[in-house]
């Protein structure tokens, strides 16, 4: 495991929980089928108590989910002189993704001008997200040498931004159709909200909705029946939101101090919340999200380890305690 800074501080209770987290997300990764039916055993109120009790061990849902290489769309990502929205994908290492979510922006343009920044945040093949960005010219392309996590890689795209709008979409995400639109109508609805995102297959919030969909036309039809009046809720996790970048800026955008990620998304809302601004759930869109696909490269005690570390920050910062939703 990579050495975690801040890990070997906390209190042996602590790591010694983590570490039987990991020995328990491994056996969950190995026995999926076996792990999922066991909660869908539980009552619902034991369910609840199980996953909070258990956070941030994760059972992924075998009823939502695609694979990426079965995606193939000709449309190219369309350039714009004046771009009111500005989308920053971050990227490491999930090349086939990183393929399926320009492909996915490329076909379902919204009428609205726009721009795309792919960050390359270090990835061990440059040369291959070369390749992939290259079939949309008109999509720019930044490299950093190394990787310096999530947040410095959205903070990276956001300085080049042209937009006032900022979209931070994850590599690993397929948009569905008129996503862009609906989200910006509630966006442009109140000038209070700073913060609208879509509902979602995995996201570990109130965004997330019982999804079942194994294709990607099957998504688009599920994606077509999405719906609901869009609610105040006080987290979104930054798996694609949609952000005044004036607001963005002035609360100082991403912390960077969550390193390569996790609890950073909580931070923002934090700050914007603080700042008097609302953060709005729009449930009729919906944006298929494969759910970390970096950070399942990750051994599970690394992984929470991270977690562990970037939660007590996140607490002694904002003197809140955090609770699995």
């Amino acid at each position: 495991m990579q050495s975690i800074p801040g890990f070997d501080a906390l209190p042996w209770r602590t790591r010694s929980r983590v570490r039987l987290l990991a020995f328990l997300q491994r056996a969950v990764n190995r026995h999926p089928r076996l792990a999922r039916t066991g909660m869908e055993l539980l009552p619902e109120a034991m369910t609840q108590i199980a996953r909070r009790s258990t956070a941030p061990l994760r059972v992924r849902t075998a009823s939502a989910r695609l694979d990426p290489d079965s995606i193939v769309v000709s449309a190219r990502i369309q350039p714009s002189d004046a771009p009111r929205v500005s989308i920053v994908v971050p990227t490491h290492s999930a090349l086939s993704w990183l393929r399926a979510c320009l492909s996915a922006l490329a076909e379902h343009a919204a009428d609205v001008p726009q721009e795309v920044i792919v960050v390359d945040d270090g990835s061990p093949e440059p040369e291959a997200v070369a390749r992939i960005v290259s079939d949309h010219p008109a999509v720019t392309l930044l490299r950093n040498p190394s990787s310096l996590g999530f947040a410095a890689a959205v903070n990276r795209g956001a300085s080049k931004a042209r937009g006032d709008v900022l979209v931070v979409l994850n590599d690993d995400t397929l948009v569905t159709p008129s996503w862009l639109a609906k989200l910006l109508a509630v966006l442009d609805s109140d000038e209070r909200i700073a913060w609208v995102g879509p509902a979602t297959n995995d996201s570990g919030d109130a965004a997330t909705t019982i999804a079942s969909y194994r294709t990607y036309p099957e998504l688009l039809a599920f994606a077509a029946h999405a719906a609901g009046a869009p609610q105040d809720v006080d987290k979104l996790a930054l798996f694609c939101a949609a952000i005044r970048r004036s607001h963005f800026e002035a609360v100082g955008g991403v912390d960077e101090g969550y390193g390569r990620g996790l609890f950073e998304d909580d931070d923002l809302c934090m700050k914007l919340s603080r700042a008097g601004h609302r953060i709005v759930l729009v449930p009729e869109v919906f944006v298929h999200h494969a759910a970390g696909a970096t950070f399942r490269q990750l051994d599970p005690l690394e992984y929470l380890a991270r977690f562990e570390v970037n939660r007590r920050r996140f607490e002694r910062r904002w003197r809140r305690r955090w609770r699995a939703p």
